[in-house]
């Protein structure tokens, strides 16, 4: 038996993980509606497959093939049922035998269902339960360009010429493309391949070459494999016909193109180790000899989980030591651990049908990250665990559209829309329930719930949508705790269906007295009966602070009431801050930003919160906050400039510091974790106009193109897409010629991503038009990144006029689909509009139905942006506009690099007392308007300057007086306000320019500071 510890099972049930799977797979029938009929009549049921191939990949790209199915009758039938697609069946050739018996049957019908893609042979005599029968079968089959089922994929070689290979994608029902198969995953056999190549190729497939021969009249060498040891499902079968060259390593062998040997250093040197850990963590030896690993040019997912012969991207294996990015690095990492954790998790055990899929994907993706934090121990991947995968599945399943991890599917349609976030990431599971059930008894001899409430726990989780948002109300007179559960959505609906969901929830919490983030062990459970429940064991004090989700160990959100959200923001605009972990500090972010976005909290208590970015310099806050950001962002665009100015600039004056302390400059003793924040900030920062990011950005561009200077990897997304931005024709010009001349994925795919930055219309035009011809230097893979670069940074505008300048050329390439496309990714509600209006003067050359999407602006973000702007966008430009420093006398306090002069010299200004503000490094100050040409300017000092505590508190200084050579040009009298968060003290000056010297009355300053008061002398010599 398996062993899993009851920790790893609290986890596993409670998160939802992510999918090193990057597509969906959808099916080539033309099934639109679900069906029982899909699933085969289980009559009979296959033992074995002898399968001989014969590949083309020249002319017209069709491949020969013989199967021979062993099978078994379990009910007695006049009738085989199996599954092709795209498939010639040689009817003349086919033969059935009663191997006991040693007899043929004669086949008096042969029918095929292309909607179910049933193949079925009526025989002339009733086949008895029990016996087994042989069926031959010779066919033909095509070579499609589509990634699915035996297709073709090419690359150019050294010398400009293409050459083509022959790979497999069969999750997870393509196996029938390649050979006549009972197609589901319950139906495992064994497998004997041969394949028949022409000189130069090779074949590979799941298990080790057995021995080769010379067909002299077919002037080929057929590779004949071993027969696999033990029963496999059909979609875990797999074999490459190609000129590959291999890196090996022990057992394990990556396989690519001739010539590019050092791009596989890494993944070689990782293969082992980590199928090591799984063996050490399971208990159970990894069952095969050999482990192929294989980087196909064209692949549709990012990986598949083949049984021993594992099929890549080339962006998810190949890696490129100053040229691949430290992300590269661990999705290469992670996508590896996803893999070969499936030849445990779905390949030597897996699911009966695809409603199931999450036994797969939930275990693959847990381990995916588990497994790489032992093979990679700095990539610090268990806390990156919560912010990549299980906050983007918490984000995922808040939907509407969200489906039980466990959902009914039938039609290839259904079973490929399965594979998603929910499935990967949320993970008849009754096998595994009693295995659990043994194992918590075992870890517990005691233990709290019965075993009907432990199927209950489970059946919680699995067998319906969503998860619940846990409000915690305090009373702090008695020191008590009271916690509700509801169903969490983005957007509610109000039904009483929504009011059904309840789940066994398990609680975690701790105090600012206990400071106890290790033990994340179930303290409380709240029941799936309980609405509520009153905790009286917490003895919390009235001024500490509360926090649950431990870690963020559990699959759900919380909110607190004001009070306790009040003391938590305390504690992080305090020096001590970090004494919340930081997995934690992402937890808040995260369910601060859609707790409000769900209308659940107040955006000011959001903004309180993240007031203290102003102090963060790791990463994995940062990657949760930019994640909320940037669906402000995406909102905030549609208003007007000066109004997205004022968010831009407060998310800038927030990540100053982050920005300060990593820059452009790299360091020998940089980690992989504060690479990846580098690139994270300074990508943020030039994109919200960081004067200081931008200028640094622009330089190194052009150093690029007036020197071909060298740009660190981690430092191209930033790099790039300002040169972009910033630049015109040229800079696209020598970006787009980069793509083209490069020779690995993962440059490749990284420029394709900031292409879509360029501020020229032309160009960006020219990009927009590799999506729809048919010679695109794009492969058909990395097509789909095109339109989200453009849109993604901010060039609506260019998506709308390409659609209008290029219509016709879109319309003979089916415009229904490509104008829904384009449609999807557009946000702006004038946008849509004006491609509505387009549409609608044009509606019978482009065939395009206008009240198809009519209806797409109005239900989809459309049809929202205009009314989200009059409502949560108002109130979110309101409180950032409260924050906001005046715009005509803080000239730099807006952007990283420019808040204060890092030279400053302090001997050249008198500091008193009552310009050391208690406020945080991020400061909120507002000036009111005084006379003209007021040479005023506000700045920071370090945080580090000096650090004593204060309240939290406002500091109004009234009476301003401006006095010297110039006094009598400002006559009149203008207040300061500025308001401080509590926290540490932190240094401001009041530099005064062209002025002798500045009074004020401070004695409230000095009162709140000092207990001291009256009148302060700031002078500059």
């Amino acid at each position: 038996m398996l062993r899993v510890s009851t920790a790893i099972i609290l986890t596993f049930l409670s998160c939802t993980l992510s999918s090193a799977h990057l597509n969906s797979p959808s099916s080539s029938s033309n099934d639109t509606t679900a069906s029982t009929q899909y699933r085969l009549p289980g009559d009979v049921i296959p033992r074995s497959y002898v399968i001989k191939l014969i590949p083309k990949l020249y002319g017209d790209f069709v491949f020969n093939g013989t199967v021979e199915m062993t099978t078994e009758v379990v009910e007695n039938t006049e009738t085989i049922t199996f599954h092709i697609d795209d498939l010639e069946i040689d009817e003349d050739s086919v033969v059935v035998r009663n191997l006991a018996a040693d007899i043929t049957v004669d086949v008096t019908n042969q029918t095929f269902d292309e909607v179910h893609n049933f193949y079925t042979l009526t025989l002339k005599q009733e086949l008895e339960k029990g016996n087994e029968y042989n069926i031959l079968i010779n066919y033909n089959g095509h070579h499609r360009d589509d990634m699915r089922g035996f297709y073709r994929s090419s690359y150019v070689n050294s010398t400009g010429d293409t050459v083509w290979l022959a790979s497999t994608h069969f999750e997870p029902v393509r196996a029938r493309r390649a050979f006549p198969c009972f197609d589901e995953p319950a139906l495992k056999a064994k497998f004997q391949i041969s394949i028949a190549v022409p000189e130069g190729l090779h074949a590979i497939s799941n298990m080790p070459l057995n021995n080769t021969d010379l067909d002299e009249d077919l002037e080929l060498t057929w590779y004949h494999m071993n027969e696999t040891p033990m029963p496999m499902s059909s979609y875990l079968v797999a074999f490459v016909v190609s000129d590959f060259e291999n890196t090996t390593n022990n057992f394990t062998a990556v396989w690519h193109r001739p010539g590019i040997d050092s791009q596989a250093t890494y993944s070689s040197s990782i293969s082992p180790k980590t199928i090591k850990v799984l063996e050490d963590f399971t208990r159970v030896p990894y069952p095969l000899t050999k482990m192929d690993e294989v980087a196909v040019p064209d692949f549709s997912a990012g990986a598949m989980e083949n049984w021993g012969i594992v099929t890549y991207r080339e962006r998810e294996l190949l890696f490129e030591e100053g040229v691949s990015t430290s992300s590269d690095k661990q999705s290469i990492a992670t996508v590896i651990a996803h893999e070969f954790s499936h030849q445990w998790f779905g390949d030597l055990v897996g699911p009966r049908w695809w409603k199931f899929i999450w036994l797969n994907e939930g275990f693959a993706t847990y381990f995916q990250y588990t497994a790489s934090a032992l093979v990679e121990t700095e990539m610090r991947l268990d806390e990156q665990f919560v912010i990549t995968q299980l906050q983007t599945a918490l984000a995922t399943d808040a939907l509407d559209t969200s489906h039980p991890i466990t959902n009914d599917v039938d039609s290839p349609t259904e079973i490929g829309l399965m594979f998603d976030d929910i499935s990967y990431n949320k993970a008849e599971a009754n096998d595994l329930f009693k295995a659990l059930e043994e194992q918590y008894k075992e870890d517990f001899p005691n233990p709290e719930l019965s075993d009907e409430e432990l199927q209950d726990v489970f059946e919680s989780w699995t067998l319906q949508m969503g998860y619940p948002v846990i409000t915690v109300t305090r009373d702090y007179a008695l020191g008590t705790v009271n916690v509700k559960q509801e169903r969490f959505l983005l957007t509610r609906n109000n039904t009483a269906a929504d009011e059904d969901y309840s789940w066994w929830v398990p609680l975690t919490y701790t105090t600012s007295d206990e400071l106890n983030f290790i033990n994340t062990s179930t303290k409380v459970w709240l029941n799936r009966t309980e609405e509520s429940k009153n905790l009286t064991i917490l003895n919390i004090k009235e001024q500490d602070w509360l926090i649950f989700n431990i870690q963020q160990i559990g699959f759900y959100r919380v909110n607190y009431d004001t009070t306790n959200w009040k003391l938590l923001i305390s504690q992080l605009n305090s020096d001590q801050y970090e004494v919340i972990p930081p997995v934690n500090r992402a937890q808040l972010l995260d369910d601060a930003f859609n707790l409000a976005r769900a209308g659940l909290l107040d955006y000011s208590i959001l903004f309180s919160l993240t007031d203290y970015l102003a102090r963060e310099t790791d990463y994995i806050p940062w990657y949760a906050a930019f994640k909320g950001f940037s669906y402000l962002n995406t909102g905030l665009q549609d208003s007007s400039e000066n109004d997205y100015s004022i968010f831009k600039k407060y998310v800038l004056r927030l990540l100053d510091k982050a920005y300060r302390q990593l820059g452009f400059q790299e360091k020998e003793s940089d980690d992989h974790v504060t690479k990846l924040n580098r690139n994270l900030i300074l990508t943020w920062a030039c994109k919200l106009g960081s004067e200081s990011c931008t200028k640094t950005a622009t330089d190194l561009f052009r150093g690029l193109l007036s020197r071909d200077d060298k740009v660190s990897p981690d430092l191209q997304t930033a790099v790039y897409c300002t040169g972009l931005n910033q630049g015109g024709p040229e800079e696209y010009d020598y970006l787009w010629g980069k793509f083209l001349r490069s020779d690995v994925s993962t440059e490749q795919v990284l420029i394709l991503g900031i292409l879509g930055c360029t501020a020229d219309e032309d160009s960006a035009h020219a990009f927009l038009n590799q999506t729809i011809g048919q010679s695109s230097s794009i492969r058909q893979q990395d097509i789909s990144t095109v339109l989200p670069s453009v849109a993604d940074n901010g060039h609506l505008d260019f998506i709308i006029s390409y659609i209008i300048k290029h219509y016709k050329v879109i319309a003979n390439l089916h415009a229904h689909v490509v104008i829904w496309r384009f449609a999807q990714v557009l946000i702006g509600l004038d946008m849509s509009k004006q491609l509505l209006s387009f549409i609608k003067e044009n509606e019978e050359d482009l065939g395009v139905s206008v009240t198809t999407f009519e209806q797409l602006v109005l239900e989809s973000s459309f049809g929202s942006s205009a009314g989200w702007l009059k409502t949560d966008g108002a109130t979110i430009l309101d409180l950032l506009q409260e924050r906001s420093p005046p715009s005509s006398h803080n000239n730099g306090a807006t952007a990283p690099g420019s808040t204060y002069n890092e030279q400053y010299d302090a001997s050249s200004m008198l500091i008193r007392s009552s310009s050391l503000l208690g406020c945080s490094s991020s400061f909120s100050c507002t000036v009111s308007e005084p006379p003209p040409l007021c040479p005023i300017q506000v700045y920071s000092i370090p945080h580090d300057v000096i650090q004593r505590p204060s309240p939290s508190c406002n500091v109004h200084l009234d009476n301003v007086h401006l006095v010297g050579s110039t006094s009598s040009y400002y006559s009149s009298s203008f207040p300061i306000s500025l308001q401080v968060p509590s926290g540490y003290l932190v240094g401001y000056i009041l530099k005064i320019m062209d002025l002798e010297s500045l009074i004020f009355d401070a004695s409230s300053l000095d009162e709140l500071l000092w207990g001291g008061g009256g009148e302060e002398d700031v002078s500059i010599p």
